[in-house]
């Protein structure tokens, strides 16, 4: 397995200005992480071209381990949707264009849901007929382009592991699989954070599933993953929240051997935290031997 880093990790320094995507590419190096995952809105926001973040992490020797485009399906219309997923595709275009393999995509942000939907009629069947639809559409250019689709469980209509392997099955594409996100078995990833920088246990955030039966669940049809750093131990062996030894241990068991790129979920600079968060997964895939 190897260790890439989301441009979501560092989003403090984006917001303060400090970085942009090359400073990010250049900052990836550095810290001896594997690779990048790129996220869209930074992408977005950002005036370099998909040839030149090729040409720059190729420079760095840092490898694209995905471009993520945050979907969301739940639009008051069909037309909505249909809008949606073509402007996803053009994100997968982004994807083909800087060298990722994996498209990362999810049906819906935190929160969303069918009270979003204010079409006569609609139901969320219907809502969820439209997604698959939609989604096909996505997995059959991906594969044209060469991508893998991995549909993250990501609240919306994949909000639980089972949901999320129901989904994948109705779409039924030959190259879409899951990206296990660690953090999003808690019913509010966001609580979480805020709970935890404020001094206390997250024993009141409901969970939506118990996550690691829910990872080993999502493990055999893995493609990617999302490892949420929500607070590192003290001595750094761990996360307080999400016990990656054992997390590790699930992957490896199901056959993954891709990339594990790390979420900063914490509040603490990113320029700290994540090379000490990839130091802990090394360390961990190391003593068991992976």
């Amino acid at each position: 397995m190897k260790i890439s880093a989301a441009t979501f990790s560092f989003a403090q320094c984006f917001a303060e200005g400090s970085m942009d995507i090359a400073t990010c590419i250049r900052t990836c190096a550095q810290m001896g992480l594997d690779a990048i995952e790129l996220n869209d809105g930074y992408v977005a926001a950002d005036e370099m071209r998909a040839a030149e973040i090729r040409a720059l992490a190729a420079e760095c020797g840092l490898a694209i381990s995905a471009f993520a485009s945050e979907t969301q399906v739940y639009q008051p219309t069909l037309s909505g949707v249909q809008e949606e997923v073509e402007g996803c595709l053009q994100w997968g275009q982004m994807c083909r264009e800087v060298g990722a393999p994996i498209w990362r995509v999810n049906t819906a942000q935190p929160g969303n849901g069918m009270h979003q939907v204010t079409e006569p009629g609609a139901t969320e069947a219907l809502v969820f007929e439209r997604a698959v639809a939609g989604f096909r559409t996505l997995a059959a250019a991906g594969q044209r382009w060469g991508l893998q689709l991995a549909m993250e469980n990501h609240y919306g209509l994949t909000r639980t592991s089972e949901d999320t392997l129901r989904f994948i099955r109705c779409v039924g594409a030959p190259n879409m699989g899951v990206n296990i996100d660690t953090g999003n078995f808690w019913d509010d990833c966001e609580k979480v954070r805020q709970t935890l920088a404020a001094g206390d246990g997250i024993s009141e955030v409901p969970l939506i599933e118990d996550p690691y039966e829910s990872m080993a669940r999502l493990a055999p049809s893995m493609i990617f993953s999302h490892c949420k750093i929500y607070k590192l131990a003290g001595d750094d062996s761990n996360d307080e929240v999400l016990d990656y030894e054992r997390i590790l241990r699930i992957f490896a068991d199901a056959g993954f051997n891709g990339y594990l790129s790390i979420e900063n979920f914490t509040l603490e600079n990113p320029l700290d935290i994540i090379p000490r968060a990839a130091e802990m997964l090394r360390r961990q895939l190391a003593r068991s031997g992976y």
